[in-house]
């Protein structure tokens, strides 16, 4: 998992950790609490969801843009290795 979507998920249930948190001590009863935390919930995640598609979205462009520049540098550097490698010999 990378950076973005670890993130990204600590985010969501940050956010989903507070909102339950928020009703859990608002002065409810438990029925009427329980409503308010799903439907918390449900906002949360239709809210959440077009992010975290999009981060992912980002994330894979992000990496096909760069994996070629990271192929080309490993190359080099292994070549450079075996070059230093046969001049000790």
């Amino acid at each position: 998992m990378n950076k973005e979507s670890k993130f990204a998920k600590g985010a969501i249930l940050g956010a989903l950790a507070g909102a339950v948190l928020g009703l859990l001590y608002a002065p409810s009863s438990g029925e009427e609490t329980r409503k308010k935390i799903k439907e918390e919930t449900e906002k949360l995640k239709k809210e959440a969801k077009p992010k975290v598609e999009k981060l992912i979205k980002d994330a894979k462009k992000i990496s096909k843009e760069v994996k070629p520049i990271i192929n080309k540098e490993i190359k080099k550097a292994k070549k450079e290795f075996e070059n230093l490698k046969n001049k000790k010999r």
